[in-house]
């Protein structure tokens, strides 16, 4: 619980509860790396006092006014919680870098590379390179796909009631009749083919390879395990198992300098 997150930490040193849970584990990190962050935590007057040794690796810190996203290798931008995030976002998007979170797939917020309109454009991008696809992208495709100058008059509705092969190749979609001459030339650029827009549409417009996962992963700090408690008005629960229609979050109130619950 951090100061300059608007909370007190004395608030919640002296509540009540019927067991204490302490961490067992923490991000290893570079041994210069580890020396800074201690300095950094050891300006905390009040806390416990725990060991954390760091990897067997000297390592650097590096203060910089702004990343320098080409040197090789994957680059991973990092915030407390996602409102820190969003000047990230607009940084990588203003410059054209493409960006993503594996370790959120279901999360699009994070994954502009996991939205409809971008596996569609990847479907396509495969068939213009000459690489089968599997027969869900290919309907995936055609139903984000821009009908007027790519699909054949009146194909698009009756797509449902086609079959094709678990795999398409080019031979297949030609076959199909799915597509009008000039899609099948497969010269049409991105945009010509798909309505682009959001988030991962401005991303889609100047991507240089679509094929390929963004070198770029932006996400937040720290993902709670399921066994971790947190305080609620039941006391202390793991987070994995809370009930929603039962527990409420306990919180601090910054301007009546009182605890709170919060919401469910």
């Amino acid at each position: 619980i951090l100061r300059f997150a608007g909370a007190v930490p004395e608030a919640f040193m002296n509540l009540n509860h019927t067991w204490t849970k302490v961490l067992g584990q923490s991000y290893r990190v570079p041994k210069k790396v580890h020396e800074y962050a201690i300095d950094v935590i050891s300006q905390i007057k009040t806390r416990e006092d725990v060991e954390y040794k760091p990897t067997n690796v000297e390592g650097s810190v590096i203060k910089c006014v702004e990343p320098d996203l080409t040197l090789d290798g994957t680059h991973m931008i990092l915030g407390r919680c996602n409102y820190h995030l969003n000047r990230w976002r607009h940084y990588l998007m203003s410059r054209h870098i493409p960006w993503h979170n594996p370790y959120r797939p279901g999360d699009l917020n994070y994954n502009p590379v996991g939205t409809k309109i971008w596996r569609a454009a990847k479907s396509y991008v495969k068939l213009c390179r000459g690489i089968s696809i599997k027969e869900r992208e290919l309907r995936q495709m055609v139903k984000n796909m821009i009908a007027d100058g790519n699909i054949t008059h009146g194909m698009k509705s009756k797509i449902s009631e086609m079959d094709f092969e678990e795999e398409t190749d080019l031979f297949g979609i030609i076959a199909s009749g799915l597509f009008t001459d000039s899609f099948l030339t497969f010269e049409k650029t991105i945009e010509e083919v798909f309505k682009l827009t959001g988030q991962s549409g401005e991303m889609l417009k100047n991507c240089d390879d679509i094929l390929e996962d963004p070198k770029c992963i932006v996400g937040t700090f720290h993902c709670s395990p399921p066994d971790e408690p947190v305080l609620t008005t039941d006391g202390w629960i793991s987070i994995g198992e809370l009930d929603p229609n039962k527990h409420r979050l306990a919180g601090y109130h910054r301007k009546t300098n009182r605890l709170t619950w919060g919401g469910r």
